[in-house]
């Protein structure tokens, strides 16, 4: 270490030394009389009575509530006012307007009989049915016709219409290997 720092760094821890040991002053308070042992003309500085100070002791001074190196902390929020409660609706609940039941056929193939009559064969979820003009199915649709687009079925209670599409001519054709 180089001299000037040596003798720099003695002055420094010496007079730290000297500051922690060094004593406080004393602070004395000195307390007014009362006011009758005033002279009859001692007044303060507004023409009035001078009161007299009480006493100061290390007992009488409290704590500050206030720490400086925070800072001034906002209030915090008021809670919400509590929201009214809904009225209850009073009037006639909406239902819904039924609906038809599902459908779960598909095309499954077709013929003619000898009677000239044309028979479509639906594939169901449970079983495969024929179908003509007029055939009821077990959901309650009945066969209305058999077009070349479709088989066209109707709900009677709901007035409901449903076609289940058939294939083209040309399309079954393909399918089969026929020109």
């Amino acid at each position: 270490m180089r001299p000037p720092l040596f003798w720099c760094l003695c002055a420094a821890l010496l007079l730290s030394a000297a500051a922690v040991l060094w004593p406080e002053p004393q602070r004395l308070v000195v307390a007014m009389a009362d006011r009758t042992e005033h002279p009859a003309g001692a007044t303060d500085d507004g023409g009035r009575h001078a009161k007299p100070l009480p006493p100061v002791t290390r007992g009488s001074l409290e704590k500050a509530s206030f720490d400086p190196f925070v800072g001034v902390q906002p209030p915090p929020p008021a809670p919400p006012a509590a929201a009214p409660a809904p009225k209850p609706f009073v009037g006639p609940l909406y239902v819904p307007p039924p609906s038809a039941p599902s459908l779960n056929y598909r095309y499954l193939g077709q013929m003619v009989d000898p009677a000239g009559q044309r028979l479509v064969y639906l594939a169901g979820p449970q079983k495969d049915v024929a179908v003509s003009v007029g055939t009821r199915l077990d959901e309650g649709y009945v066969v209305e016709a058999i077009a070349e687009d479709g088989v066209r079925l109707h709900y009677a209670p709901l007035d409901a219409r449903v076609v289940i599409p058939l294939p083209s001519s040309a399309g079954v054709a393909q399918l089969s290997g026929i020109r």
